[in-house]
């Protein structure tokens, strides 16, 4: 069984069952489809507590490069598993993944030397 933990504010959606994804690092034990998956929030702290029990329904390789333009406006080029997402579909699948809108996931996965984040998109079911 493989423990996720969510920050606070996350934790609303994954917890009214509105969040099935999420994307993280590569682990050096992948989480593979079929598996077994506690959600939490506020781990290693005195307000931890457990969201829902999950199952894995998939996982797939991610990246992400995102590019902040002087004027506010960005970029956000998601690639999963060989496929580039539209503009369309990056604004729903930031939306998916508990985010308001495209420039607030930006800001996100923005990192300080514009690196692209990779990692893996994990996505489940509720038991």
């Amino acid at each position: 069984m493989t423990v996720l933990s969510f920050k606070k504010e996350f934790a609303p959606a994954v917890e009214n069952k509105t969040k099935v994804q999420t994307i993280r690092k590569a682990r050096k034990r992948p989480i593979k489809p079929g598996e077994k998956l506690q959600l939490y929030t506020g781990m290693r702290t005195k307000q931890c507590r457990k969201l829902h029990n999950a199952i894995c329904t998939s996982v797939a390789s991610i990246t992400i490069k995102v590019k902040f333009f002087k004027t506010g406006d960005c970029i956000c080029l998601i690639h999963i598993n060989g496929n580039f997402l539209d503009e369309e579909e990056t604004e729903q699948f930031a939306k998916d993944n508990g985010f308001n809108d495209v420039v607030s996931f930006a800001e996100f996965f923005e990192t300080e030397d514009n690196s692209i984040f990779e990692g893996q998109l994990i996505k489940w079911s509720f038991k």
